[in-house]
């Protein structure tokens, strides 16, 4: 049965996307204010925001959270989903984690 299901998923045409070009714009924006208000933040780690965040983030926990107070944002003909996570990998460079990240054909 798994088969058949695999089969028809991957013969069912997919459509992409189309977004209206007043939803881009509300992105747009959205994005804008984000980034002006992470350029407030400049050398605060979120992870360090909260003790007990850290704490689990350094116990090997992935946490993820709501960016904003809520989850979603609602935008003209759409909804932004914004959400903010952590992780530690002990013994791992940063250089190597962005590779991996930006790998986008591979993962």
């Amino acid at each position: 049965m798994r088969w058949v299901v695999a089969a028809l998923v991957a013969v069912t045409p997919l459509a992409a996307a189309q977004l209206k070009p007043e939803t881009l714009a509300a992105f747009d924006r959205y994005i804008r204010q984000t980034e002006q208000g992470l350029d407030e933040q400049k050398g605060k780690l979120w992870a360090d925001e909260s003790p007990a965040r850290a704490a689990k983030i350094r116990q090997g926990e992935v946490v993820v959270e709501p960016f904003h107070t809520k989850p979603l944002t609602n935008v003209k003909s759409g909804l932004v989903h914004d959400w903010v996570g952590g992780i530690f990998l002990p013994g791992v460079s940063l250089e190597h984690t962005l590779a991996l990240v930006r790998d986008y054909d591979r993962n």
